[in-house]
């Protein structure tokens, strides 16, 4: 099956006439395997991190929007997560992988704790 736009609703099937949705339009991730399977696992954790990270920023823009150090607590953050932690991940170094996740992880949870205990 070929589409022409990643958007499943919306992607027109070579094969068919009609607009369809795709029956299972995430079946080939089963048969990923290395660098793609990599790529892939990635960008989700990435997904799956940005909830904590979207909640955190915004609770500080709110509670204490002039503290520098929350500022910078938020930054590394970020800065581990895409300089660190990507490109690691894709080359599959695993011990810097998870020293960059654990940094990056309590960066965040240090922000909420700044911001429970009273930080302005």
């Amino acid at each position: 099956m070929f589409s022409i736009s990643p958007f499943p609703y919306a992607s027109l099937d070579v094969f068919q006439s009609s607009l369809t949705p795709p029956t299972d339009p995430r079946a080939y991730t089963s048969a990923l395997r290395g660098f793609p399977l990599r790529l892939y696992s990635a960008h989700y954790n990435l997904l799956e991190m940005f909830p904590g990270f979207a909640l955190a920023a915004a609770l500080a823009q709110i509670l204490a929007p002039n503290n520098q150090q929350i500022a910078n607590l938020l930054g590394l953050h970020v800065l581990t997560k895409v300089a660190v932690y990507y490109p690691a991940y894709l080359l599959n170094i695993s011990i810097v992988r998870g020293l960059s996740h654990l940094v990056a992880t309590a960066s965040v949870v240090n922000v909420c704790w700044l911001l429970a205990t009273g930080a302005k």
